[in-house]
């Protein structure tokens, strides 16, 4: 493989790393949400930035004025069920 190749490879290997550490985040917040253990808590406050700033994104192009309760949970199980298909493909396409 030469140098090009490579790069790609590695780049499409940094995407699908981006999508675990995201799904990771929404997990925890799911998790959050049934139990609020105190080190599930500080897992979701370091992935808060993240996660708040996909539901506002979604929030806006969804149209829904509030996402607020089992909402956000069911947006984000939606979410993670597309993160995972997003991340098979990819797994597909770079061996």
């Amino acid at each position: 493989m030469g140098i090009l190749e490579n790069l790609l490879a590695g780049a499409l290997h940094l995407v699908v790393v981006a999508i675990d550490v995201v799904a990771f985040f929404f997990i925890v917040r799911l998790l959050v949400a049934r139990w609020p253990i105190a080190w599930l808590k500080a897992l979701d406050g370091a992935g808060t930035p993240l996660v708040d700033g996909l539901y506002e994104t979604l929030g806006k192009r969804v149209g829904v004025a509030s996402f607020h309760g089992a909402s956000k949970a069911l947006i984000a199980m939606l979410v993670l069920l597309a993160l995972g298909a997003i991340r098979m493909a990819l797994m597909v396409v770079v061996p």
